[in-house]
């Protein structure tokens, strides 16, 4: 998505009442950055959609551990050529962790940020693509809802993340009337192959491969949708 730029002009002036007034805008900007510093939320892999991974909460000393909870339920024997999916926290405090179940199956968790309580599970059948290494599943969240990668190129939306239930509808980039007429080929043939990013008016990112042939004739490249 373009940046919006904002164009301004700042006039030099001496007077007292002119620096005031910028003295309060700086002052009232620091407020709002420290507002939205409280929130600690990671919505995304790498934090947002610059992936610019920097963190408006200061990390805590590592000295101690809280609590922790396995991401590999199937761990490989030997060197481990595997990238797991980047946890997410909510602005309530809930962590949601992509967990890798098999050697290709995959689900989300989501815990209690402050004492590691599992709130609730979503099984996802996502497939991580061909590499020489495992890719890792890269869920999302924007507007109370979290955002998963499934199957056929589709995308699970489960409301209320930081609730111990939620409704979970899904989204097809191509058309949920196009999956229907034809769900084994596009099943077999379409595959979500990075994480999900969202930005800021609610329009979801992701790269996508296309194995074989499809009604539609799809190629491989970027989608851009909105729930």
């Amino acid at each position: 998505m373009p940046n919006k730029k904002l164009h301004h002009s700042i006039k030099t002036a001496t007077s007292q009442l002119t620096s005031s007034i910028l003295w309060m805008a700086v002052s009232a900007a620091m407020l709002t950055l420290n507002a939205a510093a409280q929130t600690g939320a990671w919505l995304m892999p790498s934090h947002d959609e610059q992936h610019s991974a920097l963190s408006t909460v200061q990390s805590q000393a590592l000295e101690t551990i809280h609590w922790h909870v396995p991401v590999d339920l199937s761990p490989p024997h030997g060197e481990i050529f595997i990238h797991y999916g980047s946890p997410l926290v909510t602005a309530a405090n809930t962590v949601i962790l992509p967990v890798k179940t098999g050697s290709n199956s995959f689900r989300v968790e989501a815990h209690n940020g402050a004492t590691g309580k599992r709130l609730w599970m979503q099984k996802t059948d996502w497939q991580a693509p061909q590499a020489s290494f495992v890719p890792g599943l890269g869920p999302t969240l924007s507007n109370n809802s979290l955002f998963v990668p499934d199957l056929a190129g589709r995308v699970l939306v489960r409301s209320n993340p930081d609730q111990a239930k939620g409704t979970v509808t899904r989204l097809y980039f191509y058309g949920v009337k196009n999956f229907w007429k034809n769900p084994t080929v596009y099943s077999q043939n379409v595959q979500i192959n990075t994480p999900l990013s969202i930005d800021a008016n609610g329009n979801i990112y992701f790269g996508f491969l296309v194995l074989g042939p499809t009604p539609l004739n799809l190629q491989s490249g970027l989608a851009r949708g909105r729930r």
